[in-house]
């Protein structure tokens, strides 16, 4: 598995707060339709964010984070309701973006293209600013919005003749700014299919490029010599492609001298998409230098790639092919380049590593960039009674003695085959690994291991899975829906009589881990009040870190009616050994087992919770429905 310097960041970011997410899908978290908090939007967000419409969210982009987009279904007059609450939010702009339907699912299996009638999107504006403001670029690669203003709050909505929307019917609210993406909406007339128009000029003179040629470059699957649509420019830099085919496309621009653009994506929905785009190519060029170890010595077949390009104008110029560059001892030369600047770095699958690049200008004849042999930590992973580990398990790996950010290192669920998972290229160092969070006051913990990783070579190092319990740090790869439920540990019982879900087969159970700082949380009570009086066993299990008197006075107030208790802290200062023992991530996080002490419902949203009571409760069971003591 390779992992990139930043992953810090994905964890610090991702799981930081109170979304409460079901799914990480190519490091973008996916969550359901329960309710949200506010993540810091602009005001008048979380309403429409919470809308009974909504049936799915999502964070990204990837190695940031701030980015949320909610997915929606419904109607006409649904729609003019999320537009009425859309039209609420104070935001400097707001904008409505039409397209020709049907809209899919963002971050998700190509199986798996439920439909989407429109998403609304939101910026975090502290996450954007850090990810696209920096003077100099963290990733190898620059985000698509790097040097741009913050995004307005935006909602793009899908019309397509077999939909539910009817746009003839939609009601715009004022101070909202509508972009029509339908070619049907465009001035100039289609002649069949989709329709893509534009402009293609010179960075350094703006002044068109008569010899430019756009091309349409499928995003999946490489087509047949020739069925690429292609349109030459015009001598005034215009150019128009029209009957083109449904698809999604990368919008790529050449021209003799200059260095070739990919400026952007057309995504073509029932053949009549239109858009309007604007290149820049800048004349081309190259930058030469050398890459030496931290003695001077040639750094021999290192691979230099140029992937964090800007152009004259201080925008992010994405270059249509990844250019790397293999060395030989130790010189290079990167040709193909762009007027403007260049971040080189090293690909570490070479065997090489830079943290964070070098700048250069286009045409710099003297680059240097030093670099440090990689190699490999090999984990051996076992349970308490040395049996190889199959399935997930927490594994963190951080630089000892140095800052997390800024330094390469890991944290979080990592898949274990065999009894072995292996942190592939990544610098040589000193470095601390443990299958438990490591704080600065437990690295003397016997749990925590050292590790020297000498330049180029594979260090060993053996590792128990959970030091504390079976399960805390380990869970398996299935999730626990038709699994026997997992036993709780509890510090402290607030509200009702102490008992174990063991003792309570036979009876349908609800459980439940919560927060009381947290909103969801909260309105989660009325119903599992409601579940209570009509005699439904309803243990909670509150995180760890909870002033107890404060909880129960909230117990009182809310004259809550079902068992209350708190987790077992164990070596964590929030989460507690149940929550991590059923994967919790978040809160709310509720749980339904059947008589026979099986998990039937895990992650529910709060307006499912009855029904998948009532499902389990008309099933047959091998265990008797036994009225117990609450």
């Amino acid at each position: 598995m390779k992992l990139k310097q930043l992953v810090w960041t994905v964890f610090v970011l991702g799981f930081v707060g109170m979304m409460v997410p079901t799914a990480v899908y190519g490091l973008i978290l996916v969550g359901g339709d329960s309710p949200v908090q506010d993540m810091g939007w602009p005001k008048g967000a979380v309403e429409l964010a919470n809308l009974l419409t909504r049936y799915r969210w999502t964070e990204g982009p990837p190695f940031g984070g701030g980015e949320y987009r909610f997915e929606y279904r419904g109607d006409t007059e649904a729609f003019n309701e999320a537009l009425k609450l859309f039209a609420e939010i104070r935001a400097p702009k707001l904008e409505l973006v039409v397209h020709n339907g049907p809209g899919r699912k963002y971050a998700a299996n190509k199986d798996d293209q439920a439909r989407v009638d429109w998403a609304f999107t939101v910026w975090h504006p502290r996450s954007f600013h850090r990810l696209n403001s920096n003077p100099k670029p963290t990733l190898e690669y620059i985000m698509p919005g790097w040097g741009k203003p913050l995004p307005p709050p935006q909602i793009d909505v899908y019309i397509d003749k077999d939909g539910p929307i009817d746009w003839n019917k939609v009601v715009v609210p004022d101070g909202i700014e509508v972009v029509d993406d339908r070619a049907a909406a465009a001035l100039m007339e289609p002649e069949g299919g989709g329709l893509l128009v534009g402009s293609v000029y010179d960075v350094g003179t703006g002044k068109p490029i008569e010899s430019a040629v756009v091309v349409l470059e499928h995003y999946r699957g490489e087509p047949k010599p020739g069925t690429s649509p292609t349109a030459a420019v015009d001598e005034d830099g215009a150019f128009r492609i029209e009957r083109i085919p449904n698809g999604s496309y990368h919008v790529n621009v050449e021209a003799e001298g200059y260095a070739s653009r990919d400026i952007g994506d057309f995504r073509n929905q029932e053949g009549v998409t239109y858009k309007k785009l604007v290149a820049y190519l800048g004349k081309i060029g190259s930058v030469e230098g050398v890459v030496v170890d931290p003695e001077g010595n040639p750094a021999v077949d290192a691979e230099v790639r140029a992937r964090t390009v800007i152009s004259l104008d201080g925008k992010p110029y994405k270059l249509v092919d990844d250019l790397v560059i293999t060395c030989e001892k130790g010189k290079f030369e990167i040709a193909g380049l762009p007027e403007g600047y260049v971040y080189v770095r090293l690909k570490r699958e070479s065997g090489w590593y830079n943290s964070s690049g070098v700048l250069c200008s286009m045409g710099d004849r003297s680059v240097r960039v030093t670099a440090t042999r990689t190699g490999t930590i090999r984990c051996l992973i076992s349970d308490s009674e040395g049996n190889p580990v199959d399935g997930e398990t927490v594994i963190e790996l951080t630089a000892k003695g140095k800052p997390k950010i800024g330094t390469w290192g890991s944290s979080g669920w990592m898949p274990v085959k065999g009894g072995v998972f292996e942190f592939e290229n990544i610098p040589a160092d000193e470095y601390l690994l443990s299958t438990s969070q490591i704080l600065e006051e437990n690295e003397d913990d016997p749990n925590v291991k050292t590790v020297v990783l000498e330049p180029g070579s594979v260090a060993e190092v053996e590792l128990v899975a959970s030091p504390e319990g079976e399960e805390q740090y380990y869970r398996p790869v299935s999730r626990l829906t038709g699994k026997e439920a997992r036993e709780v540990d509890i510090v402290q019982w607030v509200n009702g009589k102490p008992a174990t879900l063991e003792s309570l087969r036979g009876s349908v159970v609800v459980l439940a881990f919560w927060d009381l700082d947290h909103e969801a949380s909260r309105e989660l009570i009325t119903v599992l009040n409601e579940l209570a009086e009509s005699g439904i066993e309803v243990v909670t299990v509150h995180r760890a870190d909870v002033d107890t008197d404060a909880l129960k006075q909230y117990v009182e107030d809310r004259s809550i009616r079902f068992r209350v208790a708190v987790d077992n802290p164990g070596s964590f200062k929030h989460k507690g050994l149940s929550s991590i023992r059923y994967g919790v991530r978040n809160y709310p996080a509720v749980y339904v087992i059947d008589p026979d002490g099986e998990v039937k419902y895990q992650d529910i949203p709060l307006g499912a919770i009855k029904s998948a009571v009532e499902t389990v409760s008309d099933e047959p069971s091998e265990g008797a429905t036994v009225p117990r003591d609450r």
